[in-house]
């Protein structure tokens, strides 16, 4: 049985009281026990799917890009940890009720569009009934949809009494239910010959998701897309979006671009440090090419198109 309580104080102490005095108790029979690692969630073929629309096409045949190298790394690993929003104003939101079964919502939000949608089905009027404006103090993706529940409750809250609700989530409540950024585990095998050139490149690249995958579903495209920065020669990879029973992982600042930088930087470094090269050299032999572009690395194949 599930039951949800909501409640409403007349102050902010009065609300943390209230909430540090509650008892919740969960009924655990008959549940299998949470997954909580990528390693577990791929035990239990715990994935999201992703639509063919959102993933990225291969580049050139792995195999045969690989064959050409004079030199190889196998199976290296690395991994990248969350980061969490440290926005200076926590998600918060301010409803006032107006006449006419209308209501003006103060969010913190960088999605007011969504929250003006939904808070108009909640309440069961018309959209032009509600009015949102938007204060943002930091946001950075973290204000892009999970600021939507707050808004909601504030406006149900002040529909229900008829008066104004504020809602001002704490710190630690606040870095909790965000999310941060995703997780990832990849594995990588690269082919590359002795004049630095690099000939193939085949990742593995497991995703934390969290329990719902949200805006996971951007980041394959994201990943792949940001890697294609450098000529890999052959471009293969396997993209998993692991479902765990974690709070949902979000959008942060450069989503999927910035662990595709990173991912493509660390392994140059790794070729780099094998050969005993500098790392711009590096760089400068697996640079792109007009040739290269051509196969369906950039922008020049959909001018062509």
């Amino acid at each position: 049985m599930f039951r949800k309580v909501s409640q409403v104080a007349e102050s902010q102490r009065s609300a943390d009281v209230a909430e540090r005095t509650s008892l919740i108790e969960y009924d655990t029979e008959n549940i299998d026990s949470p997954i909580l690692t990528i390693e577990e969630a791929v035990d239990k073929c715990s994935f999201f799917q992703i639509q063919s629309s959102m993933y990225p096409k291969q580049v050139v045949d792995f195999s045969k890009g690989i064959a050409e190298a004079d030199h190889k790394i196998l199976s290296a690993e690395m991994r990248l940890g969350s980061e969490y929003f440290f926005y200076m104003e926590t998600q918060t939101a301010l409803a006032i009720p107006d006449e006419d079964d209308c209501m003006v919502v103060y969010t913190s939000s960088e999605f007011p569009e969504d929250a003006h949608h939904v808070i108009a089905i909640c309440l069961g009027v018309p959209e032009h009934n509600i009015r949102v404006i938007t204060r943002v103090g930091g946001g950075f993706g973290g204000k892009f949809l999970k600021a939507m529940p707050v808004s909601i409750a504030c406006a149900l809250a002040a529909y229900q009494l008829r008066r104004p609700v504020r809602i001002y989530v704490n710190r630690n409540s606040d870095m909790i239910m965000t999310g941060g950024r995703h997780p990832m585990k990849v594995t990588y095998s690269v082919g590359f010959k002795s004049s630095r050139k690099i000939t193939a490149l085949h990742l593995y690249i497991l995703i934390n998701a969290g329990i719902t995958e949200a805006m996971s579903p951007i980041l394959p495209l994201a990943i792949i897309n940001s890697l294609k920065n450098y000529d890999w020669g052959a471009l293969s990879f396997d993209v998993r979006l692991c479902k765990t029973n974690l709070s949902r992982k979000t959008t942060m600042r450069s989503p999927g671009d910035l662990q595709g930088s990173y991912i493509a930087e660390a392994i140059i470094e790794h070729v780099s440090s094998l050969l005993s090269k500098e790392v711009d050299s590096v760089r400068n032999e697996n640079v792109h090419t007009l040739e290269s572009l051509s196969l369906d690395y950039s922008i020049i194949t959909l001018w062509k198109k």
